[in-house]
Parts: C-alpha cells; sequence; structure tokens
C-alpha cells in the first residue's frame, strides 16, 4: 500500500498526516515533509499516524531521523494515534520512550506545550486506547498545505 502524506494546520501548528504503510519506498515522503516544516520554522514536528497500517524499520529510522534534526533544535517529534500494530512496533524498539507518542493529535500538543519536570523529563507512551488524530479535530483532510503520495 503507498503511503500518503498531507499537512494541515491545526491551531497555530501544522500536523503531518500519513496513511498507508510506512517502509523503504515511502519512508522519504515523510522525512522530505518533516523536513520542510522544520525548515519553515516548526520546532516540533507532529505526526498524525491513526491511518498508518505499516511500519518496518526504515519507518523507524525515518521518525529517528526526523527526531534528531528537531532535537537538535530543541524540538521533539510526537506521534499521534499509533494503532496497536505500529504502537508494539515502537514498544519493542523502544522507541516509544524517545517521541513523544499519545492517542490523538490534540494530546500531543498538550504534551509538547506542557513544560518539562525538574529532571527535563515529559513523560509520554502509547497509553492503548483507540486513537483518533486529526479525524476527531474535524480537520481530517481539511486544510491542507500539501499532499505526497508515493
Amino acid at each position: 500500500m503507498p503511503l500518503n502524506v498531507a499537512t494541515a494546520e491545526l491551531g497555530d501548528r501544522r500536523v503531518i498526516a500519513v496513511t498507508g504503510d510506512l517502509d523503504l519506498d515511502t519512508a522519504p515522503l515523510l522525512i522530505d515533509a518533516a523536513l520542510d516544516l522544520v525548515e519553515a520554522g516548526e520546532r516540533d514536528v507532529i505526526v498524525d499516524v491513526h491511518r498508518l497500517a505499516f511500519c518496518d524499520s526504515s519507518g523507524l529510522s525515518a521518525f529517528v531521523r526526523i527526531a534528531n534534526q528537531v532535537g537538535g533544535q530543541g524540538g521533539r517529534l510526537a506521534l499521534a494515534g499509533p494503532l496497536p500494530m505500529v504502537g508494539r512496533v515502537l514498544e519493542i524498539s523502544g522507541l516509544v520512550e524517545a517521541f513523544v507518542v499519545t492517542d490523538t493529535v490534540q494530546a500531543a500538543i498538550t504534551e509538547l506545550d506542557a513544560p518539562a519536570s525538574l529532571d527535563g523529563h515529559r513523560p509520554s507512551g502509547v497509553d492503548g486506547h483507540r486513537p483518533t488524530g486529526l479525524e476527531s479535530t474535524g480537520l481530517d483532510g481539511a486544510g491542507e498545505l500539501g499532499q505526497r503520495t508515493g
């Protein structure tokens, strides 16, 4: 299955929504979209993954590359709404602790806006609830800034 990558505005944030499979062939589409946001001045990158059906090691590498890019500028990568299979891949790989992982885009925004604790850590993780991502915001497909398909 191809990957569709769309960028939408949600308040003062831009959110990347992905649909399909994130693999060796499609990972560059996500990386390009994320780096475009960073170049446009976004400090954090939020990826709505609630429609991501598959993620292999190339997809995980794409997430790491994006996180490293934004982390170098004091930002963080947030993954919103992973389906159980994608959440499990993040848990098994240990990357669930490296990113902000939430059930919804709104929860990701809240987490990114929250001040760090005294030790500098902001808790995150997949809590197993059915994700809703952009769908719950009413922005599903609305306000698209750009769309890529691969």
